[in-house]
């Protein structure tokens, strides 16, 4: 009964939601058509739908400079490329629109944070550049009815620089160790893993032994994380910081060892338009776990990375060093 709820639910946020997007064009439209009949309607809606279109298109070229790449420059990981660059734009489109359109902005606050399951693993989950823990509004539901603690933040200000956050995310990982006794599990999007490395370092200059600062978290998975930076960045502090090559990340890199690394679980895809190279999600001595055909956002919501942390959260042990690739079911 429960479910069928969550599913009716569900439907009819997606239903409001298109009759957002419709209403909002034929608002534009009418307005146009009173006030300069209907060319000026179709002008005026051209208008309203700019920003869509603008955002198809930046995806759309991306999409074909990637799978272009990738096809001149294979990754073994993937083996042939089993995707077109139509279906790469259509992918990256749909989670656009359904996590710009309705989770980031009205799902924010959706899902409270759980802290109060002593003795079981509690996941910490980062967002990546521009998001809000609305991201993770399904995650968390999943793990609370496992009965695992979660705690999911919305980082400050999106300029400035990454080593910014470093506090927020210490005050987040204090709060998992008081209410579990445990260790956290570090789950990140995008720019957030880095932001974890960089948190990592901000540890050592306040003091804190490189063996202590590791074992201050279980394992750190990164989705679609530019550990080696992006070319396709935003603007801003962070986007000069994450510049494949910058300095910034490779005196990051150079800083890290390699007992603090072997904790990451990198996981990344072929079809990731943020990262091309997919190599630039790979952190050196870490595990990596390569899945074919999914977008950037898509793929922190497919089955086999869901699998990879529940894993991880009944393991007692470090993340040992490996490589393995898998396609989602």
């Amino acid at each position: 009964m429960t479910r069928h709820i969550r599913l009716g639910s569900a439907l009819l946020l997606r239903l409001a939601l298109l009759i957002w997007w419709v209403s909002g064009w034929l608002a534009g439209l009418c307005v146009g058509v009173y006030v300069g009949g209907m060319w000026g309607g179709l002008a005026l809606l051209c208008v309203v739908s700019a920003p869509l279109w603008l955002m198809g298109a930046v995806v759309g070229w991306s999409a074909w400079r990637h799978g272009r790449d990738l096809a001149a420059a294979p990754d073994p990981d993937f083996g042939p490329m089993a995707w077109t660059w139509w279906h790469l734009w259509w992918t990256e489109v749909r989670w656009v629109l359904r996590l710009f359109g309705w989770r980031l902005p009205f799902q924010e606050a959706a899902q409270s944070d759980a802290r109060s399951y002593p003795g079981l693993r509690g996941v910490l989950f980062i967002h990546g550049y521009g998001g809000n823990r609305g991201f993770w509004a399904e995650w968390q539901e999943a793990l609370h009815r496992r009965g695992h603690a979660s705690l999911s933040v919305s980082l400050d200000a999106v300029n400035g620089s990454i080593e910014a956050y470093a506090p927020q995310i210490e005050l987040a990982v204090e709060a998992l160790e008081a209410s579990t006794g445990l260790s956290p599990l570090v789950v990140t999007h995008g720019m957030g893993g880095v932001a974890v490395r960089a948190w990592w370092r901000w540890q050592r200059r306040q003091g804190m032994s490189a063996v202590l600062a590791t074992e201050r978290v279980h394992a750190v998975v990164t989705i679609a994380c530019p550990h080696q930076g992006s070319a396709l960045t935003a603007w801003g502090w962070k986007a000069r910081q994450l510049v494949p090559g910058s300095d910034w990340l490779r005196e990051l890199a150079a800083q890290e060892t390699a007992g603090w690394r072997s904790r990451f679980v990198c996981i990344r895809s072929d079809a990731d338009i943020t990262l091309m190279p997919p190599s630039l999600a790979i952190l050196p001595d870490a595990r990596v776990l390569s899945l074919s055909g999914c977008g950037h956002w898509q793929l922190a919501f497919e089955r086999p990375v869901r699998r990879e942390v529940l894993r991880l959260l009944q393991e007692n042990l470090p993340v040992c060093v490996s490589s393995f690739s898998a396609v989602p079911k």
